[in-house]
């Protein structure tokens, strides 16, 4: 069949959605990757184009859970101010994050209030 999908499907695996991931029932643009670039391109899909639906999918249950469930140690290697997303600012957050590497659990949180700010759902 020549793809690496289900026996008998011609769809990579890749391209194949979990039977699990709840999809939404109506939209114009569907976005896969809720971490930070598909939340940034579902983020400006909405601002320069405010009639379409947008929606976003992840194969993780909830907005952040992808930094969430890293190792207690991580931290961005990069200072707050050059990994911040449009329209948030990390100083926003309460509790202030680690500054000026936030850990794990601040991106995490940083992640789920620009999704909760935007309505990126």
């Amino acid at each position: 069949s020549g793809g690496s999908g289900a026996p008998g499907s011609s769809t990579p695996a890749a391209l194949q959605l979990s039977a699990a991931l709840q999809l939404p029932s109506a939209a114009d643009v569907l976005v896969v990757g809720g971490g930070q670039s598909g939340l940034c391109v579902a983020y400006w899909l909405q601002q320069l184009a405010p009639a379409l639906r947008v929606a976003v999918v992840d194969e993780h249950a909830a907005v952040g859970d992808a930094w969430a469930r890293r190792w207690d140690s991580l931290a961005l290697f990069s200072p707050a101010e050059y990994s911040q997303l449009p329209a948030l600012a990390w100083s926003e957050l309460v509790p202030p994050p680690a500054l000026p590497f936030p850990t794990k659990d601040d991106a995490a949180r940083y992640v789920r209030a620009f999704a909760h700010k935007h309505a990126l759902h």
